[in-house]
């Protein structure tokens, strides 16, 4: 895949790193949160704010999540389960 990062884990499966990304920061979320901050999200994940905003853009255009003006704060979808 062009522009795809391919990384192994240690089950000898192979992944997309930016799939593997994306999902950390929806694991961010926890039970009853409705909404969370970028900066929690970087708390929780270890990732960089520019890296969790350039994903958080492909994923607002799916659905998957939405950002709210004003207080910076992410909302995930309703339709997806907690971990």
């Amino acid at each position: 895949m062009k522009g795809s990062k391919i990384t192994s884990l240690s089950n000898g499966r192979s992944t997309v790193a930016a799939v593997v990304r994306a999902f950390e920061i929806l694991f961010a979320f926890r039970p009853g949160e409705k909404s969370i901050s970028l900066a929690l999200i970087a708390t929780r994940t270890g990732m960089y704010k520019s890296t969790i905003l350039r994903l958080l853009r492909t994923m607002e255009s799916s659905g998957v999540v939405s950002r709210r003006i004003g207080p910076a704060e992410i909302q995930r979808s309703e339709q997806l389960p907690c971990r």
